[in-house]
This record gives C-alpha cells, sequence and structure tokens, in this order.
C-alpha cells in the first residue's frame, strides 16, 4: 500500500510539472512578484526567463521599452507564446523617454535673432540614440551642430543633445520640455535565437522589429509596426 500511494504521489507532481502556466505582465506590475493576474510582472523579460514549453504571456494595455530575449523553446503541441491582453493595446517600442532637462542654445556666429529656437540639454546624456523623436515624430538627424539650421532636426555629439523641435502652430516659444522627447536605443523588440515554437500575437511595434535567427516554427500574428529601423 505504501508503493502504491508513493506512486500516486509522484504521477500527481508530473502532472501538476507538465501544466501550462500563464504569466501576466502589467506597467503597474513588479518583477519581484510572481506573474499572476493579481500580481503581474513588470516586464516581459521576466515572464520570458521563466517560460517554459505551453506557457503563455499575457500583456496588459501600455508601452513597454524593452528588448525581450527568449530563451526556451515550445513544441509544436505546447507553444510558448507572448499575447496582448484582448481588446488592449500593447506597444513595445524601442525607444526610451529621454531623461534630461533642456535649456536654449544660440550660437550668434550660427544665425541672426532674438528668439533661441534651438535647445540643448543642461546635463550629459549616458546613452547614445540612434534616432529622436518629438511627440512620435521622428526627427532629422544632421551631421554638424552647424547644420541644425531649422525645425525637426537635431544633432548629438560629447553626451549632449541638441535639439530644433516642431513649430508650433501658433509660432509660440517652443521648449522640447513641454513635448514626449524619445531617443532610439534597440532595434528589436524580441529577439528570438536558437528556439523553436514561439508565438507573439497582438502586438504593436514602435520603432523595433523582430529578429529571429537559427529558429523554426516561429509566429507573427495580428501584429503593426510603424517606424521601424532602417534596413542597413
Amino acid at each position: 500500500m505504501k508503493h502504491i500511494v508513493l506512486m500516486v504521489g509522484c504521477l500527481m507532481i508530473l502532472c501538476s510539472m507538465s501544466l501550462a502556466r500563464d504569466y501576466y505582465v502589467s506597467v503597474d506590475g513588479v518583477d519581484k512578484n510572481p506573474g499572476t493576474k493579481e500580481r503581474p510582472l513588470w516586464t516581459i523579460q521576466k515572464a520570458a526567463d521563466k517560460m517554459t514549453a505551453g506557457d503563455t504571456c499575457y500583456v496588459r494595455a501600455g508601452t513597454y521599452y524593452e528588448t525581450v530575449k527568449v530563451k526556451n523553446s515550445g513544441t509544436k503541441e505546447k507553444p510558448i507564446s507572448f499575447v496582448a491582453w484582448p481588446k488592449e493595446a500593447v506597444t513595445i517600442s524601442g525607444i526610451e523617454p529621454v531623461e534630461a532637462s533642456w535649456v536654449g542654445y544660440f550660437d550668434y556666429a550660427m544665425w541672426t535673432g532674438s528668439q533661441e529656437q534651438a535647445f540643448q540639454t543642461s546635463g550629459k546624456i549616458r546613452k547614445e540614440y540612434t534616432q529622436l523623436f518629438v511627440d512620435g515624430e521622428m526627427m532629422t538627424k544632421v551631421e554638424e551642430l552647424e547644420s541644425l539650421d531649422g525645425p525637426n532636426k537635431w544633432f548629438g555629439r560629447d553626451e549632449k543633445l541638441y535639439l530644433w523641435p516642431p513649430e508650433p502652430e501658433s509660432g509660440a516659444y517652443n521648449n522640447p520640455a513641454n513635448h514626449k522627447v524619445e531617443g532610439k536605443v534597440s532595434d528589436y523588440a524580441f529577439e528570438v535565437a536558437d528556439v523553436n515554437y514561439v508565438v507573439i500575437r497582438d502586438f504593436h511595434f514602435f520603432a523595433a522589429t523582430i529578429k529571429f535567427e537559427n529558429c523554426d516554427y516561429c509566429t507573427i500574428d495580428n501584429c503593426s509596426f510603424s517606424q521601424t529601423a532602417p534596413k542597413k
């Protein structure tokens, strides 16, 4: 009888181990949470680190600034799935907010006039941005500071950013601090390498795309892309 009880107990443990698990991610979550619906994670990457075949990561509404690296494979019957919560808009972005204050920049050797229209960051920027966006609109990068001669242009050098933001319709003084300024830090929202049977569904990708390398049977379903990185 003891052997029978022991065998039943082992079977119950094996069955519980084989059950697929759901993880939940929210912009209001915490990565120390277990990833349940009531106590969601904060990053998709934290869920990806835990997921095995058959698991699903449900992502709630919001914008996520990260590159998710998928580490484990699913199977044909039990893929690993990353899914936006039904009827909620989820964006995974290759850009992030520029955390800096702005001050007016004006060089009398370059321009004439009394109004400062170009700005620079007052402190050092520790990250290198390949693109700059103001309120979701991509600015044009110039190769030298002297070419920063009009709106919608920017320049970066010596851990500083210089920006001439879009001109408002009213023609008023246009400080970048009054706008959402973001910089591109990553080309990829997902990096899927050396794994199989991964599903990515219902996401919007802004200024980022998905990289597959040495993968089989991976699926992108009902996803949209905008301002994707230029081809190299």
